[in-house]
């Protein structure tokens, strides 16, 4: 029995153990690419609202940085919205490992995606108390928020580059409380 496959419009009649065999080299490609690049390692979710969902924020992301561009503002505040909606981004498009589903998005992977807009809501929505009134002071509700953005900071970090950058920065981390 012969298979019929499309390449750019044309037609072409391959007999089945060419296309077993080219499914198998596109599985052997791909298991080699996921394991030396990090990047191919990304959901890929083709069908529902969630794909619309992920470019929306990705658009609205990109007019974000084209409009502080013209129209400046406090660096803190950039900095929270850059960090903020960037990690939300990673914890919906990078799995957290690599038995994770690629076409759909994990429950857990909302929760992060939800703690990482959170650090960055809280801090705009406190940002003039925190310049002003409380003179860079930070409150116990800061100190949580500011936990929680570095735990998604380390957990983003270690989806996208693996787990050397976490240990480095948990080291680093470590030895900065130990001065303090």
């Amino acid at each position: 029995m012969n298979s019929q496959v499309t390449d750019q419009g044309s037609v072409t009649t391959m007999p089945d153990a060419q296309v077993d065999n080219d499914a198998e080299a596109d599985a052997v490609n791909r298991a080699v690419l996921e394991k030396y690049d990090r990047e191919s390692i990304t959901r890929h979710i083709t069908q529902g609202p969630v794909k619309y969902f992920i470019a929306g924020i990705c658009i609205l992301y990109s007019l974000f940085h084209l409009y502080i561009t013209f129209n400046p503002m406090p660096a803190l505040l950039q900095r929270s919205v850059h960090v903020g909606v960037g990690f939300a981004l990673i914890f919906l498009i990078f799995p957290a490992s690599k038995k994770s589903s690629r076409k759909r998005v994990a429950w857990y992977d909302w929760i992060w995606f939800a703690l990482s807009l959170s650090g960055m809501g809280y801090l705009i929505y406190e940002y003039q108390d925190i310049v002003t009134s409380r003179g860079g002071m930070a409150n116990q509700v800061d100190v949580i928020f500011s936990l929680i953005t570095v735990v998604c900071v380390l957990e983003g970090s270690r989806r996208i580059t693996g787990w050397i950058l976490p240990i480095l920065a948990g080291i680093f981390l470590a030895i900065h409380l130990l001065v303090i």
